[in-house]
């Protein structure tokens, strides 16, 4: 008897990608939802219509009722106006999606109230009067008259504040109104399932119009409406629970009136009704999911439905012969106004009562998007079908292009067939999973039968990336220090950059850069000096410290030519079993020294097919190491270069403040100051040494402030003062229209650095937060050193009492947060205070005698 042996590599592997994809279909991802809804909305736009003799009519709270009856909430009177005059047309629902939560007061309501009120009025009969202003009497009396009014209410939910236990809500007189009116829904229970999902969202409380006017109308419905989680409302949820109630939406109770109310019956599911399986108006069945919700049928547009405005109907320009026998809704379109707008799929802004109106017509048109149950099999089932059927006539076609042709007509028929389907009878087949079934599949067999496996087209993949994985590093390591801050300088448009460290590291990361690029996990840029001693210029890994540097410093010094070891042999050449091989040359010659680049341990990559070094890489690395001696370069002289001008604006500003004081060390302390501050608030290490670089300019405005009044030992005039108070938009005159991001700094600092947080400091005065960042940081230093350091008009104060002052200006002349973080670094603060503390030493006027 034969065995029989079973092998997965014998499938095809479309037929693998078939089947994988026809369960990941069933499986909710969160991505092809959104990709899914994204594309019924586009189906939805490109199916819109207006369909004629609607059986539904809006009247619109709008802007020309507004200017006409003035700024909403108006007088209840105005809507029982309308609803009589409404009512006299004989519609067959009258929907009111507006909730009178309060009782309206009267004008004589608020006249009685004024204590004595009625004994002065005693002699006039005010009952008429009283009638008269009685608005919510009116409204409920004209309610009741109609008898077909449908009244709309709120549900709390989990998340809203207002949200109470159910006991409570039971015994809440307004929602025994709402129960007593409905008379509930009959409940069939089957035991068809355990467990369901969604369940039927619950209601936690009720926001209700008040007692008199609920309790005269018809029936009411609740007004919730539920956004899908991208916010775009697709679903009407015609069902909600409040404890062991289930009750019916506003749309939902409108149908029951327009058919003559014959009840309404749910088939439950679950142990405690969590779901609803089937859903009846009368012998009506609407086709809902089990959490109650029905697609709304965007197709109609929503300004199909004849719309006008409150005040024409209430001046009469309404013909009331045209809502016989209709569903009238009255809502709020005014966007001012508007508590509940929303986004829809052919709107961005969408009144909730014409969402209510467009589900109530999908009802009664009956024209209903069907996308789950038999048409979800439909989706897996051509999902199942164009795979199995690329998988099997893909090797019958001799070329590629053939079956290339085949995939593109069903990938466009299936397009074209979903629209068609869609279109006429609103059925949503699902796009994303057959078309890339198609695509993937035709892809996958289409190498196998091209002489390329996918196995080996997969490892091929693998190995590039795995070649790639050290560059992808390395490139992200080099993307972190060029990435623009997310911090930009206050009131400017400076973007930080930490160009300090780009440079500081840029060595390194091109150095290893080319290593990555070539495949080789360790090297070294060496510099042998003729002296015997040598200096590594850039590393990569530490290998280079196992090799014999100085046998390898006499090869090249006594044959130039390219050193290449691949034999594990040559063990002179290196002390570890770690190296494998070795490629070593000189890519500069001088006769006082030589630079050698050092390379180890090659790997087989994407750009070589061998692990063993070769003349190719040779020249590859000849020309990658000279780039990186230019780049290193030119790092080395940026770094030189701004160092020289740090020191430039640090000696520029000494000598500005030497002006009115003995020493430059005042810079230095402010400086530091200000980036205690700026480190204590957690701002990103590029922007801390970008204030501490522009801090010693703050006071850069002196230089065009007389010495006669900058000297003065006495105290300034008033006149002299407002000379002094003008150095702040000096220095800012100076120092703008810089592209340097320090000397833009350094402007916001001269500029901001005299305000004071209760506004009054200058040039402008402004307070708190209005004062940008940097001035802020820049006062509290400013501040401090003024305290501590003598001057020719005080002396220092002591530490501790200095900062008991700062601490009394907290909220007054400085930010109280940054001066709390300038306390709680107070050990820091001390050592810089000490650190460049004057003495008679570091007077500029005292100079070392000579030798």
């Amino acid at each position: 008897m034969k065995k029989i042996v079973f092998s997965i590599s014998k499938i095809p592997p479309g037929f693998i990608i078939t089947i994988l994809l026809t369960i990941l279909f069933f499986v909710p991802i969160r991505l092809i939802d959104f990709i899914e809804l994204q594309l019924l909305d586009s189906r939805f736009l490109a199916a819109q219509q207006s369909p004629q003799n609607s059986e539904i009519i809006l009247i619109a709270i709008d802007n020309r009722s507004e200017d006409r009856l003035g700024r909403w909430p108006w007088d209840r009177n105005l809507i029982a106006q309308l609803i009589n005059i409404v009512s006299k047309g004989q519609p067959a629902a009258i929907g009111i999606d507006i909730v009178f939560a309060e009782k309206q007061l009267s004008p004589l309501d608020k006249i009685l109230s004024i204590p004595g009120a009625k004994e002065k009025l005693s002699k006039i009969e005010l009952s008429e009067i009283k009638n008269a202003c009685d608005y919510d009497g009116h409204l409920a009396k004209s309610i009741s008259k109609a008898k077909n009014v449908i009244l709309g209410y709120y549900f709390l939910t989990e998340q809203e504040e207002d949200a109470m236990p159910d006991e409570i809500v039971e015994n809440d007189p307004k929602y025994g109104i709402i129960v007593d009116q409905f008379q509930g829904i009959t409940v069939r229970k089957t035991q068809e399932y355990e467990k369901c999902f969604p369940p039927i969202k619950c209601g936690h409380g009720v926001e209700t119009s008040t007692e008199r006017i609920s309790v005269s109308a018809l029936t009411q419905g609740f007004l919730n409406i539920f956004p899908d989680t991208d916010g775009v409302v697709r679903k009407s949820y015609l069902v909600m629970k409040q404890g062991s109630d289930l009750l019916a939406s506003f749309p939902l109770q409108i149908l029951n009136a327009y058919y003559k109310m014959p009840g309404i019956t749910v088939e439950t599911v679950g142990k405690s009704d969590e779901c609803i399986k089937n859903l009846k108006v009368g012998d009506f069945e609407i086709p809902v999911d089990l959490d109650s919700s029905l697609l709304i049928n965007y197709t109609r547009k929503l300004d199909s439905f004849p719309e006008y405005s409150f005040v024409d109907v209430l001046d009469g320009k309404v013909d009331v012969k045209s809502f016989q026998g209709k569903i009238v809704i009255v809502g709020i379109s005014d966007p001012g106004l508007m508590r509940d707008n929303w986004v829809t799929p052919v709107s961005d802004v969408t009144p909730g009562f014409k969402i209510h109106a467009l589900t109530v017509a999908t009802c009664i048109e009956r024209r209903f998007v069907r996308k789950s149950g038999y048409f979800d099999a439909l989706s897996a089932f051509f999902i199942f079908f164009f795979g199995t059927l690329i998988t099997f006539l893909v090797p019958l076609f001799k070329k590629p292009l053939y079956s290339g042709i085949l995939a593109t007509f069903l990938f466009v028929s299936y397009l074209t067939v979903t629209h068609l389907v869609f279109k006429t009878k609103l059925i949503v087949l699902n796009i994303t999973y057959p078309l890339s079934c198609i695509v993937i599949v035709y892809t996958a067999e289409t190498l196998r039968y091209t002489g390329a496996s996918l196995k080996s087209a997969i490892k091929k993949i693998f190995e590039k990336e795995i070649a790639l994985k050290m560059l992808g590093e390395t490139q992200k390591e080099l993307s972190r220090l060029v990435r623009i801050s997310d911090v930009f300088c206050p009131s400017s448009t400076t973007i930080v950059f930490d160009s300090d460290r780009m440079m500081e590291e840029t060595p390194v990361l091109t150095w290893k850069l080319i290593l990555t690029s070539l495949g080789i996990s360790s090297g070294a840029l060496i510099l042998f000096n003729n002296d015997g001693s040598f200096q590594i210029i850039a590393s990569t890994g530490n290998l280079w410290e196992k090799t014999n540097l100085d046998l390898i410093r006499k090869r090249m010094e006594n044959d130039p030519t390219p050193l290449i070891i691949n034999r594990t042999s040559d063990r002179q050449w290196f002390s570890s079993n770690e190296i494998k091989n070795l490629m070593a040359f000189p890519v500069v010659s001088e006769k006082t020294f030589i630079l050698v680049a050092l390379f180890l341990n090659k790997s087989v990559t994407e750009f070589s097919e061998t692990d063993k070094f070769t003349t190719d890489d040779v020249k590859l690395a000849q020309t990658s190491a000279l780039q990186a001696i230019i780049a290193i370069q030119n790092s080395k002289l940026n770094v030189a270069l701004k160092q020289a001008q740090l020191e430039t604006i640090f000696r520029l500003a000494m000598s500005i403040e030497c002006r009115d004081r003995e020493t430059g060390l005042h810079v230095h302390r402010v400086s530091e100051y200000a980036g205690v501050v700026a480190e204590g608030i957690q701002l990103p290490e590029p922007e801390v040494k970008l204030i501490k670089s522009s801090m010693p300019l703050h006071d850069i405005g002196k230089i065009a402030i007389p010495d006669n009044i900058l000297l003065k030992p006495g105290r300034l005039t008033d006149q002299e003062f407002e000379i002094i108070k003008k150095h702040p938009v000096i220095g800012a005159k100076v120092l703008e229209g810089s592209s340097s991001s320090i000397l833009q700094a350094a402007r916001i600092i001269a500029l901001y650095h005299q305000e004071r947080y209760n506004g009054s400091g200058y040039p402008y005065g402004l307070k708190e937060k209005n004062i940008p960042l940097y001035g802020r940081i820049a006062a509290v230093a400013d501040i401090f050193d003024a305290l501590a350091s003598k001057r020719s008009y005080k002396e220092a104060i002591d530490f501790d009492k200095t900062f008991e002052i700062l601490m009394s200006e907290a909220g007054k002349a400085l930010d109280p947060d940054l001066v709390k973080v300038f306390i709680d670094r107070k050990e820091i603060v001390l050592k810089i205070y000490h650190h460049y503390r004057e003495t008679p030493d570091s007077s500029l006027f005292d100079y070392p005698a000579k030798d």
